[in-house]
C-alpha cells in the first residue's frame, strides 16, 4: 500500500483522462502485487478463488490501460 501510495503523487501535467488512467494502471498494480503477496499464504479457498479472479481481471484492465496511455500520451 505504501508503494501505491507514493507512487501515486505523480506529474499532474495532461488531461483528466490522462490522470485517470495513469492512477487507474498504478492502483490496478497495486491490486495485483496484493494478491500476488497473498495467494502463497492462502488458505481459503473462496478468498483464494476470488483474489486469483481480482488478479485475472485486474491484469487485463490495466493491459487496457497502459495500451490507452501508449496511443495517448501526455
Amino acid at each position: 500500500m505504501k508503494s501505491m501510495m507514493s507512487s501515486m503523487n505523480h506529474n499532474m501535467a495532461g488531461t483528466t483522462d490522462h490522470h485517470f488512467a495513469s492512477l487507474m494502471s498504478m492502483h490496478h498494480q497495486s491490486g495485483i502485487d496484493m494478491v500476488k503477496a497473498y495467494l502463497p499464504q492462502a488458505k481459503e479457498p473462496e478468498i483464494k478463488a476470488m483474489a486469483q479472479k481480482i488478479m485475472d481481471e485486474q491484469q487485463k484492465e490495466k493491459q487496457e490501460l497502459d495500451a490507452w496511455l501508449q496511443k495517448h500520451p501526455q
